[in-house]
Order: C-alpha cells, then structure tokens, then sequence
C-alpha cells in the first residue's frame, strides 16, 4: 500500500498521510452540517425481539422494536461519552446514547472514523458524569475530504478494524481453553481420586514483608494481573508514603478485596513480575507451597464463578457495602487440587505454555491497535 507523506510539506488542510490519488484540501463542515442527530429512548415497554438495544458501554438486550434502519455512528450523550460506535440495521438506543442519520456528502463509516479522532472530553459539559448536548455536537468542526477519499480511507480502516476483531477471538478462543482443561482435569480427578478438596491454608502462606525499600508500586487488574500502576492507569494513586505497602514477588498470589465487574468479592492474580513489587496494604500477599499451585490457583480463579464460590463463604459485608476479609481468613475454604506433585506439574505447565502462546496474541493485538491510532493520527486533520 502506497501513501503519499504531506507532513514535511506547508499545505494546509491536508493530512499528513494520504493515498497518492488524492489531492486538493479538505473542507471544514460544523457536524451539524453533515448529519443529523437523533436522541435514544427508554425501551422498558418493549418486548423481547432480535433489534439490538445499544448503550454507552455497547450491545444490551434484544428488542421487538426499531428507532432508526440502516447506517448509523452512535456517540454518547451521559457516561461514557469517548467511544463511538458503528452499526449497520435496525436498532434501539438508550437515552444516554445518540445515533446518527441523514448523512450529506458523508460516509457513515467515514463519519464512525473520524468521530474516533475526537477528543469527546473536551465538550464534556458536566463536573460529575461526563455528558455532551446535541448542540454543542452539531457545532464541532470537522475536515471532510471527497467520497472516494473517504471510502478507500474508511475501507481501510475497517479491514484493521476486522483483524483486530479476529485477533481479540483469538484470545478468548485460549482463555476458554485454559478454562476447559482445568474443568475437565478436576472432573476427571475427583471421579478417579487424583483430585481432593485441600485448604488453601495447606498450599498459601501470608507474606508478611513491607515496602521499606521503595519498589515499584502496582495495581492488580482483571485482565493483566499484577500491573505497574503508572504504566496501567496512566499515574500513580499510591499514597505518599508507601512503607506500609506489602511487597510481592515473583509467583506470588495476590487477593484484592475489592469488587470489579464480575468479580463482586475481588480478584486472586499470581504475579507475573521478576522483580519485587509493592502492592495496596488492602491487598492479601501469600506465597504457594509451590510455583506450579500457583499457576494453577491464578487459572482456576480466573473463572468469575471460581472466585465467587470461594469467596462468598467467607465474605462479612460492612455497613457500606464494604468487604470485610482478613488475610488470615482468605484461606479458611478449600478448591479442587490436584493430589499428586506430577499432576499439578503437569497441568501447570500445560496452562502456562498456552498462557505463552495468549501473550504473543495479545502482543499482535498491541501492535494493530497501535498501528490503527497511527493511521487515524496521520490520516486525519
């Protein structure tokens, strides 16, 4: 694919990168110029159909009937305001979510691409949550090159669009894996008495040690595990003093105490970090009897309905809805274990050999995600 570089040359109105074919400038339009913009509604009195009902955070439920049929961007109008959509079809929106209609001299798909472009939070017009008024949409301006420009541009993008949606299927495909080998291996050792309930009490050992040497400090995510909070969360939200955090190391199982998304109770990750790091002193620090009981317990409680059967027993919740754990009393119920040291070498290396494989995915992931921001950087005014 060849592109034309316009970034060293004084022409304005033009992108940096661009398709060689093309030339002149691009026209400025107000949104409202190009589009119009409908408002979602409550679908509550609607029965259950096969019309998708979209939200801010995406796809909701399935309804019986239709606000608009055919091409459309969506962009929030309350919550989560930064992250477009695009749909082709019939469909229902929410009353936090606008969609878009009667495109003049604009491609739909053209439009979702440059609507990608836009800093949203920069209109946001609310102190609490973020929120955006059909007007002050209406009255952003944009640059909009002719329709062929715009087809190859958005063609373009979509087919990165499409590899990056593969690639995520790709991932999921390896975590369900992961998930269908320690299921069948503890089925098929509990029926031939490989497998035994054991509490974590017998395999997990407090680490009772403080950040006193001042070692990176970390977060603990649903997706990445043990991350470097900066590097994760953009800057730090760890209190000034930091003597108090615990200190994890390599092969560690780290519990949060705190509830995300499907995880109500809190997430139980294995660090896999070499270096030493420090953590919440919120945050529950155990070391396993072995790196392989590690491995398997980071996997097994991967699985939302895992770490809720565990936890569940255990949890008191205080006045304010707050967990209430000690780290000593993490450790009072059992799971399914493998009996034999062989076994859980065994599976333990099988999991992390297609953890290995799950990390080279996500590091392609990376790379089209990054090169799909470049183009929309470059390719755009």
């Amino acid at each position: 694919m060849t592109m034309a570089d316009n970034k060293d040359k004084k022409v304005l109105n033009v992108p940096a990168l661009r398709f060689p074919e093309f030339s002149g400038e691009w026209d400025e339009y107000a949104i409202g110029e190009i589009l119009s913009i409908g408002n979602g509604r409550d679908y509550k009195h609607l029965h259950n159909g096969d019309i998708p009902v979209f939200g801010t955070g995406g796809y909701m439920t399935s309804v019986d009937d239709f606000l608009y049929d055919g091409e459309s961007v969506f962009v929030g109008r309350k919550g989560t305001i930064n992250k477009p959509l695009y749909y082709n079809g019939k469909f229902w929106t929410v009353d936090t979510l606008f969609y878009t209609y009667n495109f003049t001299d604009v491609l739909p798909k053209f439009v979702y691409c440059l609507f990608q472009t836009i800093n949203w939070l920069k209109y946001n017009e609310a102190s609490g949550v973020p929120s955006l008024s059909k007007a002050t949409i209406e009255k952003i301006k944009v640059r909009i090159p002719s329709m062929d420009e715009q087809d190859k541009l958005s063609n373009l993008l979509f087919l990165l669009d499409k590899r990056i949606e593969v690639q995520n299927k790709i991932i999921e495909k390896y975590e369900s894996l992961i998930q269908a080998i320690i299921y069948k291996a503890k089925i098929d050792g509990i029926s031939k008495g490989t497998w035994r309930r054991i509490d974590l009490c017998k395999v997990l050992q407090e680490r009772n040690e403080k950040n006193v040497n001042g070692r990176t400090i970390c977060s603990v995510s649903v997706s990445q595990g043990v991350v470097n909070q900066i590097e994760y969360l953009g800057r730090s939200f760890a209190a000034k003093q930091t003597s108090h955090y615990n200190v994890v190391k390599y092969g560690d199982i780290v519990y949060t105490k705190s509830p995300t998304g499907d995880f109500p109770y809190g997430i139980i990750k294995r660090s896999n970090i070499r270096d030493d790091v420090a953590v919440s002193p919120l945050y529950g620090v155990y070391i396993p009897v072995n790196d392989s009981i590690g491995v398997i317990l980071h996997f097994y409680f991967m699985r939302p309905s895992n770490a809720f059967n565990y936890l569940h027993p255990l949890i008191q919740k205080g006045a304010k809805n707050t967990i209430n754990i000690t780290n000593g009393r993490f450790l009072e119920n059992s799971i399914p274990l493998p009996i034999s040291e062989n076994d859980t070498n065994t599976i333990a290396g099988t999991l992390k050999s297609i953890q290995e494989k799950i990390e080279i995915e996500k590091s392609l992931l990376q790379s089209y995600t990054k090169e799909k921001e470049y183009l929309l950087r470059q390719m755009f005014i």
